[in-house]
């Protein structure tokens, strides 16, 4: 039987506790995954292994650059991933969609909005 391949998972998040949460809970829900943590905007550019990603987690008040540019940036650095981006504010689901996200989770939401969200996308 073939082996599942490894979905690669970055959580850009300047908040360590959501870094550790959505971490946690990612790991819990789902085999064969891969987690990666980065803190600033700067880092996520630099980032090699944005490449690589199949799901970028992306909180909107990531501080350090435009949210605009950075998700324009990161569609064509990654263009395989799939790009949610996450806020504390849900009044920026609409700004976040329209600048080309994927999705939006706000932070609000119960762990089980946000594992289905990632359920859905998995599967195409």
């Amino acid at each position: 039987m073939p082996r599942k391949s490894i979905v690669r998972i970055l959580i850009a998040d300047d908040d360590f506790q959501v870094r550790g949460a959505l971490r946690l809970l990612i790991e819990q829900q789902f085999d064969d995954v891969a987690v990666e943590e980065i803190s600033a905007a700067g880092q996520l550019l630099e980032l090699h292994q944005c490449a690589s990603s199949d799901l970028i987690l992306l909180d909107w008040e990531l501080p350090g650059e435009d949210r605009f540019s950075l998700l324009q940036d990161l569609k064509t650095r990654c263009p395989g991933a799939a790009v949610v981006v996450l806020s504390a504010l849900p009044e920026s689901r609409k700004e976040a969609l329209v600048c080309g996200a994927r999705a939006f989770i706000s932070k609000n939401d119960p762990p089980e909005v946000f594992i289905q969200l990632l359920r859905d996308i998995a599967a195409g």
